[in-house]
């Protein structure tokens, strides 16, 4: 079993925090986090995937804490929204640290109940698919890295080719780690999207013309990363816009795509507004776009597509666990100039970063990145280039480039 880097904040959060919420797409490794936590021997465990579980919660939602005293760990607490404000009361009247651990495949922001309910009264953590740490046993240290005054030298280090398209075919689900071949892969992987278009979002809402997702998600995959245009996407698919934008806010409620916000001030400067879209996992992004281990000679367009998706959701996990409060944005203006990701820090400092998929670096790589730091010089905190060579290089004060394995190594 690996070991999750949210642990420790996790058990944190049931010593000062009547109810702590893990949320993550389904298969993620939520069940198996909460159910290994030390002392949960003391506190009862239901599923409301249980069909029996769940219908005493939807018809009885006011006598179930009574019949199930805390403490108590939920799993897939999301399928019955009646429960939370009698779990509201319950805290009310018997408020003790770690009452209730709860596991959603769903975001509560898409639950009123959850939110006008346990206000004030809840920590929420998202658990993602493994990072690449968590895979070698090793907590990553990148975020801390790129926001220390004295950037520190690095070591170098070579990852092929096949090892890191490998990495992306796989993705980080814990049960495609155990999966031997491409077909194996793809079996799960099929299995995994039946459930969430034929459960899980069927729970959410009644919607029309449910057989159009996957078409939907086929197509957001041959274009991971790119500003999301809802009249083109509407109009590539045949999608009413109004039920075009239901769909997306679907998936990204049940954590199958997220969105990258644009950075911005309030300078004047017209910046683009648009969010990029990215798939959580690369694994499943994989298998929409048909490859398989084999498939090695992509064009340059792709792997760069796949490799930045990749790496932004790298970063993402990281900033599930880390204390330090980092903000992860893409950062474009009005003539086009982009930076695929810029990184603020506690203290509002930014780090921009450029993915590339070359295995050689340029100067000519940094220039958007030296505008960025002309015309931001008060929050420009350094400039870092990733690419797939193996050599840790400065191009200038606060200007880097790194192998992409640095990230997790």
């Amino acid at each position: 079993m690996y070991r999750r880097f949210l642990e420790e904040k996790l058990r944190n959060s049931l010593k000062f925090s009547p109810a702590t919420l893990v949320l993550g797409g389904r298969q993620s490794g939520k069940t198996t986090l909460v159910r290994s936590l030390k002392n949960q021997q003391e506190r009862s465990y239901y599923s409301l995937d249980n069909l029996l579980t769940l219908r005493s919660a939807k018809e009885s939602p006011d006598q179930f804490f009574k019949q199930h005293t805390p403490p108590l760990t939920l799993d897939e607490v999301q399928r019955a929204p009646d429960l939370f404000i009698p779990m509201k009361l319950e805290i009310d009247e018997n408020r003790h640290n770690g009452m209730f651990l709860l596991t959603g495949s769903a975001n509560p922001l898409t639950l009123p109940n959850l939110g006008d309910s346990l206000a004030g009264r809840m920590v929420i953590y998202h658990l993602w698919p493994l990072s690449q740490g968590e895979l070698l046993g090793k907590p990553e240290k990148f975020l801390e890295t790129c926001f220390m005054d004295e950037f520190p030298p690095l070591e170098s280090s070579l990852l092929s080719f096949n090892k890191l398209f490998h990495k992306i075919l796989v993705g980080g689900f814990p049960t495609m780690q155990t999966l031997e071949n491409d077909s194996e892969r793809s079996t799960w992987c099929n299995s995994y999207l039946q459930a969430i278009l034929d459960k899980d979002v069927r729970d959410l809402a009644q919607i029309e013309k449910l057989s159009e997702l996957p078409n939907l998600l086929e197509l957001i995959a041959t274009r991971p990363g790119s500003l999301l245009n809802y009249t083109n996407l509407s109009s590539a698919c045949n999608i009413p816009r109004s039920t075009l934008i239901r769909y997306l806010q679907y998936m990204q409620t049940l954590f199958t795509i997220h969105l990258l916000p644009p950075w911005f001030t309030n300078q004047g400067k017209r910046l683009t507004k648009s969010p990029k879209v990215y798939f959580n996992d690369t694994g499943i992004l994989c298998h929409l776009l048909g490859l398989s281990s084999t498939d090695l000679n992509l064009s340059q367009t792709l792997l760069g597509s796949l490799i930045e998706n990749f790496i932004v959701v790298e970063i993402q996990k990281q900033l599930s666990w880390n204390t330090p409060h980092y903000k992860l944005y893409f950062y474009r203006d009005h003539v086009g100039n982009e930076i695929d990701l810029t990184i603020e820090g506690p203290r509002k400092e930014i780090v921009a970063i450029e993915i590339k998929s070359s295995e050689t670096v340029k100067p000519e790589n940094f220039k958007v990145i030296k505008k960025f730091a002309k015309d931001y010089p008060n929050q420009f905190k350094r400039g870092i280039v990733l690419y797939r060579g193996e050599s840790s290089l400065s191009f200038g004060p606060d200007l880097f480039a790194l192998p992409i394995q640095s990230v997790w190594r």
